[in-house]
């Protein structure tokens, strides 16, 4: 076996092997910042750029993920875990300065509003580590 298939085997072992804490934490994480761009994205391309519309399908984009039921959701493959981290792991990597871009109108607040979105997420990262360390 060549050493590209062997770090992918690796690459979804891993993926495989996540606990599933971690793993729904990370797909609840895609839906909240996720959910929200996708809201603000339409309302831009439709033509909506004023700040009351980005807060409202912001904040909709925030209710709608928090509504979903991660909790229940229960993926096993290792290829389909692999490629939800992977993807995941990009998104939240970019979605924090998407949302603050459709959602502030102004460079030095999107700035601001991003550094607290990439905040907000470290925060829950955090949290969710401390709660599986603790096993809740």
């Amino acid at each position: 076996m060549d050493v590209i298939s062997r770090i992918c085997n690796w690459y979804f072992d891993w993926a495989a092997a996540l606990s599933l804490i971690h793993f729904q934490f990370l797909v609840k994480a895609i839906l909240l910042f996720g959910c929200p761009c996708l809201f603000c994205g339409w309302a831009l391309a439709s033509g909506n750029r004023t700040l009351p519309v980005q807060v409202l399908c912001a904040t909709a984009g925030l209710l709608l993920a928090a509504t979903i039921p991660v909790d229940k959701l229960v993926i096993t493959g290792a290829q389909t875990r692999g490629w939800i981290l992977l993807f995941g792991a990009a998104l939240l990597t970019f979605a924090p300065g998407v949302i603050a871009a459709l959602v502030v109108p102004t460079l030095g607040m999107q700035r601001k509003a991003q550094i607290f979105a990439y905040a907000t997420l470290i925060v829950l990262l955090l949290l969710n580590l401390f709660l599986a360390w603790r096993g809740k």
